[in-house]
């Protein structure tokens, strides 16, 4: 599923904890993988010579590209990357609008966003696609995405707004009251640097419209250094979405962080969980 890359770290939990082995995943953090590992997120235990060699034919090169890119228009190196996968559905077309639980798989086709944090306060985009012009907004989380104008920004700017609305809520899903996060208190002094390259194609029904505000989200999670389950997540990413005016239900998101190579997850609502199939 979805999670962020750092550039050299091993593999690490967001919490530091060991992942749990049950296959609900609601529990689960988002991983952060090490930027030498690309395998462990293509391959994921597959050892078919030819899986191993397409990650080192295409994928190690991708992220190196991405990284060149980034330097070329920033000015400097990105400090990690983010990747969230788009998907198929298999069981349950649009019923998750009404909280009825579908089976859908995540795909190897992904959007990948190397991001870098300043200190200023901007959040700024680029994308390798020409097609998709550069685009920023200002940092402030109470600013109303832009839906006048329709452009893939407004994907990027639900997926930030979306961490601050979750963390601003007083309560966490168990019902505890949410710690102080100094993060939060430092948003202002932040911007973001962010290029993204999407290899899910638009307007194909695999949606890449979602994976960009997943992306979105977690980058602005891991610059905030805050660490949030895979539910939280999930449920957040389906709410913010819904400030560009689409109706989401919660499917697309919930499988871009909780998708694992190699099974199809029962996804169920109210609350958000997946099971492997």
């Amino acid at each position: 599923g979805a999670m962020a890359t750092k550039r050299k770290d091993p593999d690490v939990q967001d919490d530091g904890t060991k992942p749990r082995d049950d296959a609900a995943g609601h529990g689960k953090p988002v991983n952060r993988v090490g930027y030498e590992e690309l395998e462990s997120i293509y391959a994921q235990g597959n050892e078919d010579a030819s899986v191993t060699r397409s990650v080192e034919e295409q994928q190690t090169p991708r992220y190196e590209k991405l990284s060149i890119t980034f330097e070329k228009e920033y000015g400097k190196k990105p400090d990690f990357f983010v990747r969230a996968p788009g998907r198929v559905n298999l069981i349950g077309e649009h019923i998750d609008y009404e909280g009825y639980s579908v089976m859908p798989m995540a795909i190897k086709l992904d959007v990948v966003v190397a991001v870098a944090v300043t200190d200023d306060s901007t959040i700024r985009a680029a994308n390798t696609n020409s097609k998709y012009e550069k685009g920023s907004f200002d940092n402030d989380p109470e600013l109303p995405v832009n839906t006048a104008k329709h452009s893939w920004i407004n994907y990027i700017h639900c997926g930030y707004k979306g961490i601050f609305e979750h963390m601003g809520d007083k309560l966490d899903f168990s019902g505890r009251p949410k710690k102080q996060n100094t993060a939060l208190a430092q948003l202002k002094e932040r911007g973001l640097q962010l290029f993204f390259d999407g290899a899910v194609p638009q307007g194909s029904g695999l949606s890449s419209s979602s994976a960009l505000v997943v992306a979105s989200a977690i980058a602005t999670m891991h610059a905030l250094g805050l660490s949030l389950s895979q539910q939280e997540v999930s449920k957040l990413t389906c709410t913010c979405e819904r400030h560009i005016g689409t109706l989401s239900g919660g499917m697309d998101q919930a499988i871009s962080v909780m998708g694992e190579a190699g099974v199809a997850k029962h996804v169920q609502f109210n609350p958000v969980r997946a099971t492997s199939v």
